[in-house]
């Protein structure tokens, strides 16, 4: 098994069943900021480079999710969302 080289524990903890929340105090995230597109990216990047623990494919699949919605609705006619 390759070890993690990124500590995920508090990407982890800012990441719920919805998405990245966008802002923390200290290791607390602050839900009443609510979510960010492109923390969810970045999420996403740094989940998909890190092992295939459970913890970082939970966090990439809840930030691929959160992206395809994003970007659905910020999609112009005929471009092409995720799919």
């Amino acid at each position: 098994m390759i070890e993690s080289r990124v500590p995920l524990a508090h990407l982890a903890a800012l990441t719920d069943t919805n998405g990245v929340f966008e802002h923390a105090e200290f290791e607390r995230p602050r839900t009443d900021h609510g979510y960010c597109l492109d923390d969810a990216a970045r999420a996403l990047i740094v989940a998909a480079r890190e092992d295939h623990s459970p913890e970082s494919a939970r966090i990439a699949a809840v930030c691929f999710a959160f992206d395809c919605w994003g970007f659905s609705l910020t999609s112009r006619p005929g471009t092409v969302g995720c799919r």
